[in-house]
């Protein structure tokens, strides 16, 4: 009679469960991958046309890629974050295309975080003990909602200060001021994630002490050394390098690092592995 316990614990077995892990995990990055492109493709190829019907207005996707989704994002932003002393322009074969594809890419990432945040949970859930997954769905809406304040502030405040200072001190030296669309995407979209990342400092303390990593009194103990760590994440995070943007980042990092202390200490967490 063979015994289950060495069948479970065999070399084979335990190969088998990993490759069963990789072979579960390809097929969920390739739907997140297929998700991305699928969104990415509409927002590419698809404008929203507006028709009147007996008085009443109805917008529908309409194939227009040279006026798409995407391209409208595109001539939206510029004029939303560029002064009007800059112009944005090509300097190459292919380079608006470029830009409009980058925006497509991005509003696919954005429009598929439903699919990609069911996908990863889907993948990690049965790995983790029940309390630990509902910490887990209890946290999700506040995680994407905090990614979205931070990349709509940035967009909102950052980005727009940061090219007025910096264009403005070109022409106080004299250049000519001019913008690749390329340029205008990537340097957006830089600050829209370095901001979506770090307002998600009150979400990664709360796992780190539900799961047992820290204990509550952990952060409070140590906020002089998070801070100074806030300093060096805010100077890579911000593209620009002028040494002042970076502030706008680490200043609200540490102002939710103060909150997400005062949540943890009010909810006081358990920081042990409890098993339901």
């Amino acid at each position: 009679m063979n015994n289950p316990s060495k069948e479970t614990n065999s070399p084979n077995a335990s190969e088998s469960t990993l490759l069963d892990h990789l072979e579960e995990l390809r097929g969920r990055v390739i739907k997140i991958f297929l998700a991305i492109l699928i969104i990415s493709g509409v927002t590419l190829i698809f404008g929203i046309r507006r028709i009147d019907i007996e008085g009443i207005w109805i917008y529908i996707p309409f194939p227009n890629p040279y006026d798409s989704i995407a391209a409208f994002v595109l001539t939206r932003l510029s004029e939303d974050v560029l002064p009007d002393s800059v112009e944005l322009i090509q300097t190459a074969p292919g380079q608006a295309l470029l830009g409009v594809i980058y925006v497509g890419l991005f509003l696919g990432l954005v429009l598929g975080m439903p699919v990609i945040l069911y996908q990863v949970i889907s993948f990690v859930g049965p790995g983790l003990y029940e309390n630990e997954r509902k910490s887990i769905l209890r946290i999700l809406i506040p995680a994407v909602t905090l990614f979205f304040i931070g990349g709509i502030f940035s967009y909102i405040s950052v980005v727009p200060f940061a090219i007025r200072f910096l264009y403005t001190f070109g022409i106080e030296l004299g250049f000519v001021t001019f913008i690749t669309s390329v340029d205008l995407i990537s340097f957006v979209l830089l600050f829209f994630l370095a901001f979506g990342i770090a307002f998600q400092t009150p979400v990664i303390m709360w796992l780190c002490t539900i799961v047992g990593i820290v204990d509550a009194p952990y952060w409070r103990e140590n906020i002089h050394y998070a801070f100074v760590g806030m300093v060096f994440l805010g100077a890579a995070l911000t593209p620009d390098g002028s040494g002042i943007t970076m502030w706008f980042v680490t200043l609200p990092m540490f102002g939710l690092y103060v909150l997400g202390y005062l949540i943890i200490r009010a909810r006081n967490p358990t920081s042990q592995r409890v098993t339901s």
